[in-house]
């Protein structure tokens, strides 16, 4: 996966992206990570509804690989290629 990027550099082609925002949402500690792209109306908004988003983002990177997906007659399987573990 490539590194974090700062927002300054991110895309504004409509692409979506990840985005990594500081927002405390009322708890110190609370940081997020929210799939978006820009919209020339209201900034950043979120990939999934539009919701323009609240807080600047502070850094980006693009979206991972999907996971593969292999057919079998019972059904689909995922296989990632990624160990599960905490986010660092």
């Amino acid at each position: 996966m490539e590194a974090w990027q700062p927002i300054t550099t991110a895309p504004r082609d409509a692409r979506t992206i990840l985005a990594y925002l500081p927002a405390r949402a009322g708890q110190p500690t609370r940081k997020d990570v929210v799939a978006v792209f820009w919209d020339a109306g209201c900034g950043w908004a979120t990939a999934y509804s539009g919701a323009c988003v609240d807080a600047e983002p502070t850094y980006w990177m693009h979206l991972p690989d999907p996971p593969a997906v292999t057919h079998h007659g019972d059904g689909c399987h995922i296989r990632s290629s990624v160990a599960p573990g905490p986010i660092p």
